[in-house]
Parts: structure tokens; C-alpha cells; sequence
């Protein structure tokens, strides 16, 4: 069982890591991934030009889609692993409360997520925002509200 600790452990501080590196990317850099990755789906869906006349033009919703979830993905996956990390604590020291487990989840992950954006702030043409923080704890309390949902079909 210990080795399973190591495991999820070793995966959330990865997931912790990449989040950092995300973050730390510079404004320019940064806008520049997100705009492939628009382009590319852009591309390969063949989405109509946008309308000169266009005052929102599409591809900008599809950016922002892309941005903002990409909170939600990355604090789910984290969600996830300290999930998993804490289950395992958890059956090891024989503790029995998934609220204080699910607290203290959620501390974390909102800790994490005011730290990234104080951290995003100091980054060359980056910024930080409070909808980024409410983005990433979605992500982290779907994670939470999965991991229950499935522990719960498991016990049908």
C-alpha cells in the first residue's frame, strides 16, 4: 500500500509541476499554444470564416473555450490524484471521515489555485484573475464529486 502513496504522490506533484510550467510561460508564449491548438481545431472542423462584421468573431470564443478549460482539465486531474493520494493515507492510518478528507482537498486546491494566479501575476505579459481561481476549483470540485459518485456505484 505504501507504494501507492509514493505513486500518487510522485503523480501530484507532476501535475503540480505542470501547472507551475503553464503559468510560467510568458504572456506572448503562452497565447501562442493557445492559438495552435485553436488553429488546428479551427482547421481540421473547417469552421466558417468569421463575418468581417463580426464584433465577437468566433475563433476568439473557441480560444477563450480552450483557455479556461484547460483550468478546469488540469485542477480536475489534480483533484483527482490528491483523491487518490488520500484514499490511500487514509486506509493506512485508519481514518474514516471523507469530510475532512474532502476539506482538505478543497484548502489545497484552492491554496494552489490563489498561488498559481499570485505567481501568474509576475509573469511577463501574463495575468491574474479571480475567474481563473473559480475555473480551477470547478475542474477540482468535479474531480471530488466524481471520485464520490464512483465510490458510491462501486458500493451498489
Amino acid at each position: 500500500m505504501k507504494y501507492k502513496i509514493w505513486l500518487f504522490t510522485l503523480n501530484s506533484i507532476v501535475i503540480c509541476g505542470l501547472i507551475f510550467w503553464l503559468s510560467n510561460q510568458q504572456g506572448d508564449i503562452s497565447y501562442e499554444i493557445s492559438g495552435a491548438v485553436t488553429n488546428f481545431t479551427a482547421d481540421i472542423t473547417h469552421m466558417p470564416e468569421n463575418d468581417a462584421n463580426d464584433s465577437f468573431p468566433f475563433i476568439y470564443t473557441l480560444e477563450f473555450i480552450f483557455r479556461k478549460g484547460a483550468h478546469i482539465i488540469l485542477y480536475f486531474l489534480l483533484g483527482i490524484s490528491l483523491n487518490l493520494l488520500l484514499t490511500a493515507i487514509y486506509q493506512i492510518k485508519k481514518i474514516d471521515s471523507k469530510y475532512i478528507k474532502y476539506l482538505s482537498m478543497t484548502m489545497f486546491g484552492l491554496l494552489y489555485a490563489i498561488t498559481d494566479e499570485i505567481h501568474q501575476y509576475f509573469v511577463s505579459g501574463r495575468t491574474s484573475s479571480v475567474f481563473d481561481i473559480l475555473y480551477d476549483m470547478i475542474g477540482f470540485l468535479i474531480a471530488i464529486v466524481l471520485s464520490e459518485y464512483i465510490k458510491k456505484r462501486k458500493r451498489i
